[in-house]
Parts: C-alpha cells; structure tokens; sequence
C-alpha cells in the first residue's frame, strides 16, 4: 500500500516538474530521487507472513547482488587501469 500522498509537495519537487515533460516514469524515478515520492508500506497480517518473509529475503539478496555488482566493476576498472599501465611500460 501506498504511505500517504503529498500531490502538493510531489508536484512543486524541480526533478519531477523537469522529467514530468518527458515521460511519467521519468517524472516517478525524479519524485523517488528527490525524496518526494511516497514510499510502499505492507499491510502485515497473519495470513501473509510467508510472504513478508520472502519478501525480506529477497531485498537482502537485491542488496547482495548489487554490492558484489559494484565489486566486480570496481575490479574490473582496477584491472584495467593496471593492464594499461603495463602495457605503456611495455610499449616504451
């Protein structure tokens, strides 16, 4: 469920009145990075507790991937700027 909704607010934000010309999800991702867009709340109840659990599960693993994303390009822009340098050496 949605957590509120502040139209005003969501509306006056400068990145969502800039991308709200060029597209409705680009005016959304402008109201999620300003701030402005409201967030998603579950409504917890004793009939979906496994699915709140796989839930949580599943944001840990997002979490996880995108660390160990951001790792393997950090890596991988290391190595580069290592295999460049050598063969600058190697070139002179």
């Amino acid at each position: 469920m949605w957590w509120g909704n502040n139209v005003f607010e969501y509306d006056r934000a400068s990145l969502v009145q800039l991308l709200g010309g060029v597209h409705r999800a680009l005016e959304q991702l402008g109201g999620v990075v300003s701030g402005v867009h409201p967030g998603i709340r579950i409504l917890a109840t004793e009939q979906n507790a496994v699915q709140q659990d796989a839930m949580r599960m599943l944001r840990v693993r997002l979490w996880a991937a995108a660390v160990l994303g951001a790792l393997c390009c950090l890596f991988f822009v290391i190595w580069l700027i290592r295999r460049r340098a050598r063969t600058a050496v190697d070139s002179n």
